[in-house]
């Protein structure tokens, strides 16, 4: 009987064991996919980033391009560049703030 209650005794510890096995397997998932899910947010900012840079570079290039075309009165490139220039500036916005909400 001594024999029988002790092989029950390990046999429960056992299990004990078991599922917090389990629970160690599962906050190691948890923990790869949290570092995971942190680079891919890192990613993602740094390419909003580069992309409203990208923007205010091509920004500065039309604003250039503007003086250029109202210098020589070229009314048609005046407003195709001015409407870029909107276009451009509204893109930039757009990045900063999705690099902004990123950002935590």
């Amino acid at each position: 009987e001594v024999k029988t209650a002790l092989k029950e005794l390990l046999s429960v510890q056992k299990v004990e064991l078991g599922i917090i096995d389990d629970a160690v397997k599962l906050m190691d998932l948890g923990d790869s996919h949290s570092k995971d899910a942190l680079q891919a947010q890192t990613n993602a900012q740094n390419a909003w980033k580069i992309s409203a840079y990208n923007y205010d570079r091509a920004i500065k290039i039309y604003e250039k391009a503007l003086t250029m075309a109202k210098d020589l009165g070229a009314d048609s490139a005046i407003k195709d560049i001015s409407k870029q220039i909107t276009i451009a500036s509204g893109k930039q916005k757009e990045a900063l703030g999705y690099e902004k909400k990123l950002n935590l």
